[in-house]
């Protein structure tokens, strides 16, 4: 398979993944995940360029992350390691307090790796690089279209099912208006990249997510939005000097920022800023029984997935509310992953980062997709402060190829083009 049409299938996965609930559930998930590995196959046997050094450093840390998960569900770990609620139930026994569910949570995370390493040997072409972002504008674009149809009009429907929670705000084809919320800032920054690259179609794709993102009335996902937003139009302006033509296009994406804030100040997530005492949410004492269940299990963790069970045991008596997400994926990864493994996750992440900033400074030329790559992982990474919404597949899917995206176009134009060649070679060869 041909990188062309291995990128093509790539970004239709990135279209259809929001679609079933976000890909938020086991069919969906496995599809996606079997979509994304079959994809990797193919682009193996095609016999295509070599994954850079640094990006197998990643995978590998990456990989040790996943085998760590694996570890937790196997059953032939130390009786020391394994989950002190096993000893209750007085059979078996593991490092996850479910082990099938942290099997899940491997293959989960094992698929987002899979989409960052395909991001990265496919967008190493400047025009499969844009395809995935424009994949991401244009299938952004239609799912705000369709919830803002649906939350204007009135239907009280996510695709065919009658809403059971977030009556007033739209989700579009999400349950959650947070995760909603994720995907539609990933859509703006998607959309406001290609603006910026002179793509001026882009900005009805980015007004669609932008209004879709205010609708869902989320604090922090507007929140997180703009701050991306703002780091991909400093990115682009500080890595080169504007002409004429560019300064046009900072301030048409200037415009359009500046409508969005004046959107978000006269609409229900306004009223629900000007109302929030943060002091006073539940989450504060959540999070703080969450890190002293941490503690408790530092090294180990209560295994990955199993936070909605495990933590039934440690929720405050004064908390009536059913938790079963820590609203701060930090917290929550560092309760089922043990601190170490959360650790090693969260210093690849920081490492990618490093690589588009690295691309920034270094790169001449389409300094907007590092640019666009770092803003991804900054909204990504504030979003997940209090909340839980990277744990929607279609938006860490999101997130993996538009980071993969940024650290391929981050690379000297040397050594993509010395790898361009070498993949030509061994087609050749064959």
């Amino acid at each position: 398979m041909s990188a062309n049409v291995c990128s093509r299938v790539l970004a239709l996965l990135l279209v259809l993944a929001p679609i079933p609930l976000g890909s938020n559930r086991p069919l969906a998930w496995t599809a996606l995940a079997v979509g994304l590995g079959l994809l990797l196959v193919a682009w193996g046997l095609r016999g295509g360029a070599p994954v850079p050094r640094a990006v197998r450093w990643l995978a590998a840390g990456w990989l040790a992350v996943v085998g760590w998960a694996l570890v937790q569900a196997a059953p032939w770990t130390p009786a020391a390691w394994h989950h002190p609620l096993w000893a209750e139930a007085g059979f078996g026994g593991a490092v996850a307090l479910d082990p099938a569910l942290a099997m899940d949570g491997a293959m989960r995370l094992l698929s987002y790796g899979t989409a960052f390493v395909l991001a990265v040997v496919l967008g190493r072409d400047v025009l499969i690089a844009r395809r995935l972002v424009m994949a991401m504008a244009a299938g952004g674009g239609v799912v705000a279209l369709y919830g803002l149809v649906v939350h204007l009009g009135g239907f009280g429907t996510v695709l065919w099912w009658d809403k059971w929670t977030y009556h007033d705000s739209l989700t579009a084809t999400f349950v959650n208006r947070n995760a909603a919320a994720t995907l539609f800032g990933f859509g703006v920054l998607a959309a406001l990249a290609l603006v910026l690259e002179g793509r001026s179609w882009a900005a009805a794709a980015g007004g669609l997510c932008a209004a879709a993102l205010l609708l869902t009335q989320s604090r922090a996902g507007v929140g997180a939005g703009l701050l991306g937003a703002l780091v991909l139009v400093v990115a682009v302006a500080a890595a080169r000097r504007p002409s004429g033509r560019r300064l046009r296009r900072w301030a048409l994406s200037g415009a359009l920022a500046l409508g969005v804030l004046g959107a978000a100040a006269g609409s229900g997530v306004g009223a629900r800023l000007a109302a929030t005492d943060l002091a006073a949410t539940d989450r504060a004492p959540v999070h703080a029984a969450v890190a002293v269940a941490v503690l408790e299990r530092p090294w180990t963790g209560h295994g990955l997935g199993s936070f909605n069970r495990a933590f039934a045991a440690h929720r405050p008596p004064d908390l009536d509310q059913h938790w079963d997400k820590a609203h701060s994926s930090y917290l929550e990864n560092a309760f089922e992953l043990g601190l170490p493994a959360t650790a090693l996750l969260y210093a690849l992440l920081v490492a990618v980062a490093v690589l588009t900033v690295r691309g920034l400074i270094v790169r001449r030329r389409h300094r907007v997709y590092p640019a666009v790559g770092l803003a991804a992982l900054v909204l990504a990474g504030a979003h997940a402060t209090v909340d839980f919404t990277l744990q929607m597949p279609a938006n860490a899917l999101w997130l993996a190829v538009l980071a993969g995206v940024g650290v391929a176009q981050s690379m000297p134009t040397r050594a993509a083009t010395t790898a361009s060649a070498s993949g030509r070679s061994a087609s050749a060869r064959r």
